[in-house]
């Protein structure tokens, strides 16, 4: 089993856990020396989740924050754990596999790994613009702009077009595959639902400019992978 690895100091993050369960978070974080959040930031370490029968997650935003930080996501039996043996327990084996919507994706291991390679983001080289209003039941536009920040992507200000993408950053996705469609695709339209079924983007598609959902993005983020879009 790997060493524990160290940390100035320990954040623990609860995400769906019981009543209970936050009360044995607390004590876990006073044993532990850990601070104890509510809230997700850069400086939370390890998000401690709730899991189905199969051992994943609900896809909370506080999951998709800490996947595209490469924070540790454990489950409550590690907290169980740390108390049993009164220490610092190693976290692999608790390591939640992926979220009840994409089980099994290994999205945390990749990108905690990804980050202690000192990798790029998930959305470095790409750059996007939010077109609409984004109402529940849609994630609001703050969550969805967090989200691609955190992932190392840049927010547009002004929609991209087509015919001036030549004037633009042509930086493109560190982390898409050279055999899909987005190996050259830097710029993202993101359309909330209503604007995605009224067709108001004035822009359409192609290989360095695509129009996606916020679905997608966050489907990318419980996948830790760039996913093909539609075109």
């Amino acid at each position: 089993m790997s060493q524990v690895p160290r940390y100035n100091r320990l954040v623990l993050l609860p995400t769906g856990l019981t009543r209970d369960q936050k009360r044995q978070l607390e004590k876990c974080a006073k044993l532990l020396n850990a601070g104890l959040a509510t809230d997700f930031s850069l400086e939370v370490t390890h998000v401690v989740t709730t899991v189905n029968a199969e051992g994943m997650c609900p896809r909370t935003m506080k999951y998709l924050q800490a996947v595209l930080t490469g924070k540790w996501v454990v489950n409550f039996e590690w907290v169980s754990l740390c108390l049993e043996y009164k220490h610092h327990v190693c976290e692999e084996a608790f390591e939640v596999p992926g979220s009840s919507t994409n089980p099994d994706s290994q999205a945390p291991r990749l990108s905690r790994l990804n980050a202690e390679r000192q990798l790029p983001g998930l959305f470095n080289g790409c750059h996007f613009f939010f077109h609409g209003t984004f109402t529940y039941p849609s994630p609001s536009k703050d969550d969805l702009v967090q989200l691609v920040k955190y992932g190392g992507g840049v927010v547009l200000a002004r929609e991209p077009k087509l015919d001036t993408l030549d004037n633009l950053d042509n930086t493109v996705p560190y982390h898409a595959k050279l055999d899909t469609d987005l190996a050259n695709c830097g710029h993202y339209i993101v359309q909330d639902k209503v604007a995605e079924d009224a067709g108001k983007s004035s822009e359409g598609s192609s290989s360095r400019l695509r129009r996606v959902s916020a679905a997608w993005v966050m489907d990318c983020a419980a996948r830790f992978c760039l996913l093909d879009t539609e075109g």
